[in-house]
């Protein structure tokens, strides 16, 4: 299977002193809606700005760079919140002091992950072989999630859910922007989160690795029983601490080989 993570690029940024301490960094695993909480963080600084541009899929790479911008580093692209941001998959790196991290269901992630790989002609294998890649499986999700979540040095680290953001998409942006110092009222959330999702945006390509800002939650089926056992030995006791699994019930004579708790997987999981 040959993929990539596309996330060197910004490591060679760093160690070109090209990466500075005021720099904001929106960081996710492949395939967990980096996207659109950039088109959210674009619209709402263009909004506090009071600039007239909206968010196209031809600026938002001007607008928040994403991991791939390989150009001399420039001023900040949007006066608000007045430093630069981008956008990178990369795994932890002490040299992203400002971080907000997007962390989603690696059970969708896995799903969506090997939907798009397969679709691009980048993975013939199934979606069971590829959760259980080293690489660019479910191993590959929980040492990017943990590296993040238990490595992290700076104070200024914000940590958001896929499925929160989908939920109360306003309420968490809002959360955001007063962390990094801006209020949005009400009006303008709404207004940026609108703006995120319009119709005027090319729909999302799975080739593309794109998500809709609210996609459908994948069918409990979509991923086969030993898969879905090695995603909870794999990942099981971080997925709980993100609020993905329930604990599990104290059973006095848990039954041998039982695959309830593994059946109930997606059950347990925030809509998203």
């Amino acid at each position: 299977m040959h993929l990539s993570l596309d996330s060197l690029s910004f490591s060679s940024l760093a160690s070109a002193g090209r990466v500075n301490g005021t720099d904001l960094f929106l960081v996710a695993f492949p395939h967990s809606g980096l996207e659109w909480l950039a088109r959210l963080y674009a619209n709402a600084s263009l909004i506090l700005a009071g600039d007239p541009r909206r968010v196209t899929q031809f600026n938002l790479g001007d607008l928040v760079p994403a991991e791939d911008w390989r150009r001399s580093a420039r001023p900040p692209a949007l006066p608000v919140p007045g430093f630069r941001c981008f956008s990178s998959h990369a795994p932890h790196t002490r040299r992203y002091r400002k971080v907000i991290y997007l962390v989603r269901d690696p059970r969708r992630v896995m799903a969506e992950r090997h939907a798009a790989l397969v679709a691009r002609g980048r993975c013939r294998d199934s979606l069971e072989e590829m959760v259980g890649h080293r690489r660019h499986g479910i191993r590959a999700w929980a040492a990017h999630a943990a590296g993040w979540l238990d490595q992290v040095e700076t104070p200024a680290f914000a940590l958001v859910r896929h499925e929160d953001l989908s939920a109360r998409t306003a309420f968490e942006l809002t959360r955001l922007f007063d962390l990094l110092g801006w209020h949005l009222d009400p009006a303008q959330a709404a207004r940026a989160v609108a703006l995120a999702a319009e119709a005027g945006w090319a729909p999302a390509d799975p080739r593309l690795g794109g998500l809709p800002p609210r996609a459908e939650p994948v069918p409990t089926g979509a991923i086969p029983l030993s898969a879905m056992r090695l995603i909870g030995e794999t990942a099981g006791p971080l997925m709980r601490r993100l609020g993905y699994l329930a604990e599990p019930a104290e059973s006095p004579c848990p039954e041998r080989g039982s695959a309830a708790p593994l059946v109930k997987l997606f059950a347990d999981s925030s809509p998203g």
